[in-house]
């Protein structure tokens, strides 16, 4: 199972191939690409990709499991997939399903309770990477640190960004855990701004362990992070 949006180009084909086992080849029931799922994917170009435009992907972001409405169509498709593998559990897959859906759509409706003051606020990332997440609790992502996605921005561009963030008091800048945070940093710094850093995926931290886990994660610090700032 992989999250698909050429997320993986670079390194998954070459793993698959290299397994030499039919069972998870392309086209087989063991191979499983989760953006089949019906699911709404922001920021799909329009025209030609190319490398000069950084790293793009042409159909669209990947990152869409960073809204947590998504969570349960992967997973119904997960489901079935399960079913059709394994019959005689369908039904277990099923009432697994159903309750889990349940569960997470009951914890949508208290995150975005708690976050609807974050509405129409904005923030700045360094990476293309949380759109799905800022498109659903209504966060205006103003720009980001890259000009281009995976390329490093420049002295220009860093300085009017800065300079930007100063003007229009954006105080929050958001990066992946993951990534060096040395670059995003010095431009929080600069700015006056909070530098947050989020995990992007269950287990990311210590204390996310789980899908729901993560989202419980994210929206604390998200709130935390904007604290009693004017907006």
């Amino acid at each position: 199972i992989y999250t698909g949006l050429e997320l993986e180009v670079g390194w998954l084909p070459l793993l698959i191939r290299g397994a030499r086992n039919p069972a998870v080849a392309v086209g087989a029931m063991g191979h499983l690409n989760a953006a089949t799922a019906d699911l709404p994917i922001l920021e799909k170009p329009e025209g030609p990709v190319d490398r000069s435009m950084g790293d793009v992907h042409p159909e669209g972001n990947p990152h869409y499991l960073l809204d947590p409405r998504n969570g349960p169509r992967v997973a119904g498709l997960i489901a079935g997939r399960l079913a059709r593998l394994d019959p005689d559990n369908a039904s277990v897959y099923a009432d697994h399903l159903e309750s889990y859906t349940a569960e997470l759509g009951s914890r949508i409706a208290l995150w975005e309770r708690r976050t609807e003051h974050l509405r129409g606020r904005a923030i700045v990332t360094y990476h293309a990477q949380w759109e799905h997440l800022m498109h659903w609790l209504g966060i205006d992502i103003v720009e980001s640190v890259e000009t281009k996605p995976g390329i490093p921005a420049s002295p220009r561009h860093v300085a009017s960004l800065v300079s930007r963030m100063r003007k229009e008091d954006i105080g929050i800048l958001v990066c992946a855990n993951y990534l060096d945070p040395r670059a995003a940093q010095q431009v929080a710094v600069r700015a006056g701004a909070v530098h947050l850093v989020l995990p992007v995926s269950p287990g990311g931290e210590v204390d996310t362990d789980d899908y729901i886990d993560l989202f419980e994660h994210l929206i604390t610090r998200l709130v935390e992070s904007f604290g009693d700032r004017a907006p």
